[in-house]
């Protein structure tokens, strides 16, 4: 069967893959720190030129784009995740094509583990786009099926099925936040997330916000009227004590400053309160990233897209550039549904399941590769402060209101003058003394300085709508 694809780039892969494949399946005991060699340089810089060129497209993205996604028939001209959406989709054609071009069952077995190896150098290098990509291309078509797995040295076969449970947590809307977060923690790497799962976070999280918002906004249209009116009834008030002379009486005093005032504060509270039951705490962001459904998105995001612009990044292979480059030409060119297609082309090039057995000294190659590492964060542990977030919340001038009417009833309040007649009385031994002059006293207590009785503002706080700092 002819090559899936035919172009330079990609019959250059091919052979170097097919002479690996001799080394590998060919060697004996003395070529074997050699082949090893070999076998490690080619996933090196097989998977340093894909993580270089991913963090490039990465790095492109704006980030508002993310938070803000909209699908293609939703936006308008050029959008920054296209490059590397379509880098994605270009790789793990790549990894498709090649495998299941291979009549060879040995051969295609090879080339299955040698992408098993480069998935999981991309994936310990924090490449997590890469890394998705090719665990998608192996798994993609029922590629699985037409590869022989007792044939792949048990260290490759241990690092898919640990790739396979892990890619699969961060590609799972359900928890890939948290295998983000703990595979940070885990290697302690520049990250380069997998966007896709992160976009669908996303959507949900903006719907349930724009349902919140929408629900807070006719709350205000019910509560922001009658707050008015009770803002209009104190500013109607104050201007009438400013011009109010009169001396009023201790018991309209009292009305006033206990009664009127607790009953105002009291509907100011009723209102406020159903408010704030209605939005739930800490209540709807002005904007969407700073909302707290999008707060563990947007601070992993933050995180990401500024480790990686920190980093200089060397240039990629340019044999890999042209090899992505043809395989996106050829999936654009291609008339047809390459998608569906292969499905076909794998089964009809992949009938033959069954590989020859491999040298005993196979798997030692597999088992000598070295752990790749990706590059460090610095200080990760800490993080950063999280910004000030204004609230939707209703626009009133009840509680500076309260507080100039409180003062405007203090200043009424009357000089009270109290005479206490003490007149003839009987005082003990003095009962009994007839003819005795009456004690005749007015004593007059003047209290110009009476504090309020009893009322402290304080007691009557209204709780407010809570804006965090």
């Amino acid at each position: 069967m002819p090559r899936i694809i035919n172009s330079n780039a990609y019959a250059d892969m091919e052979v170097e893959l097919d002479t690996l494949f001799y080394q590998v399946y060919q060697h004996d005991k003395r070529d074997r720190q050699d082949t090893t060699f070999l076998v490690q340089s080619f996933l090196d810089k097989f998977s340093e030129s894909l993580v270089s060129h991913c963090r490039q497209l990465f790095n492109n993205v704006r980030e508002e784009d993310v938070i803000y996604y909209k699908s293609k028939d939703k936006r308008k001209g050029a959008y920054s995740l296209d490059p590397l959406s379509d880098y994605a989709g270009t790789l793990q054609l790549m990894v498709t094509t090649l495998i299941a071009g291979q009549e060879d069952p040995t051969k295609r077995a090879f080339y299955y583990e040698m992408f098993i190896q480069l998935m999981n150098s991309c994936y310990r290098k924090g490449d997590l786009t890469s890394a998705t990509a090719i665990w998608i291309g192996l798994r993609s078509h029922n590629l699985g099926n037409y590869v022989d797995m007792k044939r792949i040295s048990a260290k490759s076969r241990l690092l898919w099925q640990e790739c396979d449970v892990e890619l699969d947590r961060i590609n799972s809307p359900v928890t890939t936040l948290i295998a983000h977060e703990e595979l940070r923690r885990k290697f302690k790497e520049v990250l380069i997330p997998s966007l896709n799962p992160l976009i669908q976070i996303q959507a949900n999280c903006k719907e349930v916000y724009d349902d919140r918002l929408a629900q807070a906004q006719e709350k205000l249209k019910e509560i922001e009227p009658k707050l008015r009116k009770l803002d209009r009834e104190m500013h109607r008030l104050l201007n009438q004590l400013q011009f109010d002379n009169s001396i009023w009486s201790q018991e309209y005093y009292d009305y006033m400053s206990t009664v009127y005032l607790s009953q105002c504060q009291f509907e100011y509270s009723c209102l406020l309160r159903e408010y704030d039951e209605c939005l739930g705490y800490p209540g709807v962001a002005k904007e969407f990233h700073k909302d707290q459904n999008a707060e563990h998105l947007v601070r992993l995001l933050d995180r990401c897209f500024q480790e990686n612009r920190e980093l200089k990044i060397s240039p990629p292979d340019g044999k890999v550039l042209a090899l992505l480059d043809e395989v996106e030409e050829f999936n654009r060119t291609y008339p047809g549904d390459i998608t569906l297609d292969l499905y076909d082309l794998v089964k009809e090039n992949c009938h033959k399941v069954k590989a020859r057995n491999i040298s005993k000294y196979t798997s030692k190659i597999m088992e000598g590769l070295k752990h790749p590492r990706g590059v460090p964060v610095i200080g990760y542990e800490n993080e950063q402060d999280p910004e000030t977030v204004e609230y939707i919340q209703p626009t009133y001038d009840g509680i500076k209101l309260m507080q100039e009417l409180y003062d405007a009833i203090e200043a009424h309040e009357p000089k009270v003058i109290v005479e206490i007649p003490v007149g003839r009385m009987h005082c003990g031994f003095f009962k009994d003394i007839s003819n005795a002059p009456a004690v005749e006293e007015g004593l007059v207590l003047q209290n110009q300085d009476r504090q309020p009785i009893g009322y402290d503002l304080d007691d009557f706080q209204v709780p407010v709508v809570q804006v965090p700092s």
